[in-house]
């Protein structure tokens, strides 16, 4: 047996309509395919039974599907593309079968809990839960595109360790703008693109010469020059 929780997003439900596809696609298969819904549970080849869930858009209910036929059964609700399967199995053998078939679909196995169901017996109950890996989860980051172009002089010491050993030990503010100039007057190598002008006759300030001292000591300092 196989079981899956599925997310009704229909505005109106399993009304009449949906009802009678669901209907449609649980009368191809052998297998009982049934889902329950709060603490009643129906027919999914029953037009009248699936009405009487009374379900609602947003409402989860779960299918289960036991027989012969019941990987095509799964396949069929896989479709459906649910977030979660709750796969309940007896037999080890169909049951590493499909979860590599999932997996090769996008499910990745969160749980695994055996249920001893037949005591006295070689016979034991899994359960598996199972989530659908999504290609749109991302993790963001904040990159200072400055430090993206770093040469090997650089990663000695990052703009902003130059610009904190500056204010710490001189007490002044120097920008990313400042440190650039003086480095080229060091001959350190600066990225290509480092704080250049976006026009050709842009005014582009010079360093102060007390920023210049104490960005030079800040490169003594880091070993740069």
């Amino acid at each position: 047996m196989v079981s899956q929780k599925v997310k009704i997003k229909n505005p109106t439900g399993l009304h009449l309509r949906p009802a009678g596809i669901l209907c449609k696609e649980a009368m191809q298969f052998q297998s009982l395919i049934t889902f329950t819904f709060r603490e009643s549970t129906a027919n999914a080849k029953s037009v009248l039974s699936v009405l009487g869930a009374c379900v609602k858009s947003g409402d989860e209910i779960e299918f289960h599907c036991d027989g012969p036929d019941e990987k095509e059964a799964l396949e069929t609700m896989v479709k459906m593309k649910p977030d979660r399967i709750v796969y309940v199995s007896c037999d080890s053998a169909t049951l590493a079968r499909d979860v590599k078939w999932l997996g090769e679909r996008g499910y990745e196995v969160k749980k695994v809990k055996a249920c001893d169901m037949f005591p006295g017996t070689v016979h034991v109950e899994t359960v598996v839960l199972l989530s659908q890996q999504k290609p749109d989860d991302t993790i963001e980051i904040d990159l200072d595109l400055d430090e993206l172009d770093a040469t090997s002089a650089e990663l000695k010491a990052t703009y902003q360790e130059i610009k904190d050993y500056v204010l710490k030990e001189f007490g002044l503010k120097v920008s990313s703008l400042y440190i650039s100039q003086v480095k080229r007057k060091c001959g350190i190598e600066v990225g290509e693109n480092y704080n250049l002008p976006k026009s050709e006759n842009a005014r582009v300030p010079q360093c102060p010469k007390e920023k210049e001292d104490a960005i030079k000591a800040a490169l003594k300092y880091f070993a740069m020059i």
